[in-house]
């Protein structure tokens, strides 16, 4: 119960900080938000920004119901080590109460991009989501 309260404090705390910048909106229907961890799908340098490189990577989610929502934009804080990058991810399940009653035909997904400064490989991206962070 300490785990899943300090989660959702860490939650809002990072949303108070980043929607300063960004608005975001709660779909209808949703009873609860909760932290998902995802994975690297795509890595893609924008080359085309001469002055200003950046990379553009893709994050794919499984969901924790079938009528549930990726809560849009993600919170993205890079930290650059060296030749690496950490992100720190926000990304949040928007939970649906019709997911309760909901059956899946498949697992649900969700996918989201997000652009950081610099130019990076796959290999050079370690990703941190905030439902990971007391697992470290």
């Amino acid at each position: 119960m300490r785990k899943i309260l300090a989660s959702c404090i860490t939650v809002w705390l990072l949303l108070i900080v980043q929607v300063q910048a960004q608005s975001i909106s709660i779909p209808s229907g949703t009873v609860s938000l909760s932290p998902l961890a995802g994975e690297i799908i795509k890595v893609e340098p924008l080359l085309d920004r001469a002055s200003n490189p950046s990379t553009q990577i893709t994050f794919r989610f499984i969901l924790q119901g079938c009528v549930d929502q990726l809560l849009q934009p993600l919170f993205v804080r890079p930290e650059r080590q060296r030749q690496k990058v950490k992100l720190y991810i926000t990304a949040l399940n928007a939970h649906n109460e019709a997911s309760n009653r909901a059956r899946c035909i498949a697992i649900p997904t969700a996918t989201a991009a997000v652009t950081i400064p610099g130019t990076y490989r796959q290999n050079q991206i370690i990703p941190i989501f905030l439902g990971e962070l007391d697992k470290r």
